[in-house]
């Protein structure tokens, strides 16, 4: 080899066909011991490490092909058998091969035999590791692969990949005029806060919200309903309070068994309204189309703990509320002057 005044990185060996082997069959068996290069008339030694571990590998073709490769110390065996037009490749890379790829679901045509496409080449063999449920931005037919391999492997892969540029929270807020003085063209930005603002205008967003403002009201009616039972049923408890009092009964007391006495009915019934709402928002929110699209990601429906929690101790203290003053209304409506009035 000739060229490499100022250095050179050996990246594969080529055994190209001549006119005389064109269209047959080319196999051989090759022993690469070493490299020279020629400078000023004369061969010199290039120090290269061929004792690469795992990192000699024949590239794929259209054609049919088989290979085996051993890497010693000083020494590379390369057997290998190639059919039509096709020549004869042998790669050298440090990175893995077959490529490691965390798949998708069913992003294979064959799970028995995984490969991925290579553009105009014939298919990629890779090695399977543990697949992913869902890659942000792509979705759970994604697949999961490094990019410095995916570069080695696909000559042609900046032709038809996509870029992407991922910035955290610490970006600095010129991130992308950077990039374009970079010479990158930055054709379209997303930020989390946008696409969050898009989900919560969608129908089903509305709907949860909507539904949380008719819990709270239905809440409050539920909390005046009770008092105005409460009042309507006054006339008769305050005749027994008076009763009571009369005969020497604390008026503290009597607050004391009407509070505990209202709550004992309030109470029940948030516990049972709390327990039956969470069984019935468990088996109906799933069903519901929170999305307007069926991807990723995947839905929790787990109820929001501190959203609960906030909730109930609201709730709590309008039962407690109610159960105060509807005892403190009875209690003023318990005068001696009713028990001169006949009973109700």
């Amino acid at each position: 080899m000739s060229g490499c005044s100022k250095g050179c990185t050996l990246t594969a060996v080529v055994l190209a066909r001549s006119g005389a082997s064109a269209g047959r069959d080319l196999g051989a068996t090759l022993r690469l011991t070493g490299v020279l290069q020629r400078s000023a008339g004369s061969w010199r030694p290039v120090p290269v490490d061929l004792a690469v571990g795992g990192g000699w590998h024949q590239e794929p073709t259209l054609a049919t092909a088989t290979s085996t490769v051993r890497a010693t110390t000083g020494t590379v065996d390369w057997r290998f058998a190639v059919g039509g037009e096709a020549s004869a490749v042998l790669l050298r890379s440090t990175l893995a091969w077959p490529l490691h790829v965390a798949p998708g679901r069913n992003v294979f045509e064959d799970p028995a035999r995984p490969s991925l496409s290579n553009f105009t080449g014939p298919p990629l063999p890779v090695s399977v590791e543990p697949s992913v449920r869902v890659v942000p931005q792509q979705g759970r037919t994604a697949t999961l692969v490094d990019l410095d391999a995916a570069r080695q492997a696909l000559p042609r892969f900046e032709e038809f990949a996509e870029q992407q540029v991922w910035l955290s929270g610490r970006a600095p807020a010129d991130a992308a005029a950077r990039l374009q003085a970079a010479g990158l063209q930055v054709v379209q930005t997303r930020t989390t806060a946008a696409r969050r603002a898009l989900l919560d205008r969608t129908a089903p967003a509305l709907g949860l919200e909507l539904f949380a403002y008719a819990g709270v009201l239905a809440a409050l009616l539920a909390a005046a309903a009770t008092a105005v039972a409460l009042y309507l049923s006054g006339r008769r408890r305050a005749f027994e309070m008076a009763a009571m009092l009369a005969v020497g009964v604390p008026r503290r007391s009597l607050l004391a068994a009407t509070v505990a006495e209202q709550l004992l009915v309030l109470g029940t019934a948030l516990a049972l309204g709390v327990v039956g709402g969470l069984a019935a928002a468990t088996l109906v929110l799933p069903a519901v189309p929170e999305l307007p699209d069926p991807g990723p990601p995947d839905l929790h429906y787990a109820p929001h703990v501190g959203g609960l929690v906030l909730f109930l101790l609201v709730l709590a203290a309008v039962v407690l509320t109610t159960a105060v003053g509807a005892a403190v209304g009875l209690l003023r409506q318990a005068r001696p002057a009713v028990l001169r009035e006949a009973a109700p």
